[in-house]
């Protein structure tokens, strides 16, 4: 489950754990062991933790909990067992490292003089996570590849509008429900498509020809830090940080060539502030921001929004209000607020 998350289940979750199931007599049972590193917990002496456990039966659709749980009531977490008595357990360090190597051929037979057939790569980085606190984490990747993640499905869109795909990157995946609250984080945005697209095509007439182009934004690295004080504060913050990409124009007649700006340098921000109330009420706070170089256009957006629920948790009051800012290579400032959801309730 995702800690300050009542409303769902995290199927991100990814850690070592061993498990082992037999069928017996009256009927069958498992076991499952899970190590203290891979689950947050304080340091108190004596503990209540909260407990359930989900059983679905893919034949029929059908799930069973261990406590049992009221789709009429708000929450998932909320209406968890309680596991009792526990004492003397010490969290360990919580730390991690995943480095990666890689190599890429490619074969594509031009057959024309000057150029190569082959293209080659050499690829390295580090994937890094860090118990800060037994509340907080930190999650770091240096230079990754994603080479290995699914592609996406291509998608003739012949609407006004942008397509937007799903998010299959696992850094980008794991651990993000705080930075989603607000519904205005859209990881596709980061390292996947350079900004300039099309800028190489300003060029191309009978004179210059599309020598290189690199066709995604390079991720130099990408940092999260999220977590829940004892109080019921959930903080998150993520940076990411794209590198320069140019793509290669040649000149037929004199083989001249040039370098075209199709994707600036950018720095992606994101800041969550989350104070869980009682009854599983909330008031929430989010800003994303993004930086480019040059005279490329910068964007700033902030919500904040609220949802407050009954004693019962069967009725919700919620609301939110959003201001975007975009500062474009003109120097000029455009403000869009955006009144969202200002009131609605709901059963």
């Amino acid at each position: 489950m995702s800690p300050g998350d009542n409303g769902g289940e995290d199927f991100s979750w990814n850690a070592v754990w061993e498990s082992g199931a037999v069928i017996h007599d009256d009927g069958w049972s498992f076991e499952m062991f899970i190590p203290f590193a891979a689950i947050r917990f304080s340091k108190k002496e004596v503990q209540t933790w909260g407990l359930n456990i989900t059983r679905r039966r893919r034949k029929t659709e059908q799930q069973y909990t261990w406590n049992p749980i009221n789709p009429n009531v708000n929450g998932f977490l909320t209406q968890e067992g309680t596991w009792t008595g526990l004492t003397n357990i010490k969290p360990p360090l919580r730390l991690q490292f995943s480095p990666y190597f890689s190599t890429y051929a490619n074969h594509y037979p031009a057959n024309t003089p000057g150029e190569k057939n082959w293209t080659s790569s050499v690829n390295g980085g580090m994937d890094v996570k860090y118990g800060i606190s037994q509340a907080f984490t930190l999650d770091a990747t240096l230079i990754p590849d994603f080479g290995q993640v699914q592609s996406d499905n291509r998608i003739a869109n012949l609407t006004p509008f942008e397509v937007k795909y799903q998010e299959n990157r696992p850094f980008f995946n794991e651990g993000t429900e705080l930075f989603n609250k607000a519904g205005i984080f859209y990881p596709r945005r980061i390292g996947i498509d350079p900004v300039l697209l099309h800028s190489p095509d300003e060029y191309m007439n009978s004179t210059y020809r599309l020598a290189e182009y690199p066709v995604e934004s390079k991720l130099i690295n990408a940092t999260k830090i999220s977590g829940r004080t004892s109080k019921g504060l959930g903080i998150g913050m993520l940076n990411a940080i794209t590198n320069t990409r140019f793509a290669t124009i040649e000149n037929i007649h004199t083989g001249d060539k040039k370098d075209v700006l199709i994707d600036p340098l950018t720095n992606y921000n994101i800041l969550v502030l989350d104070q869980s109330l009682k009854h599983n009420s909330s008031i929430t706070f989010t800003n994303t921001n993004v930086w480019r170089s040059g005279n490329d256009y910068d964007a700033n957006v902030s919500v904040a929004q609220f949802s407050l629920n009954d004693k019962k948790n069967t009725w919700t009051v919620s609301g939110k209000l959003g201001l975007s800012i975009l500062t474009g290579a003109d120097d000029q400032r455009k403000i869009f607020p955006d009144m969202g959801t200002v009131f609605h309730l709901e059963k």
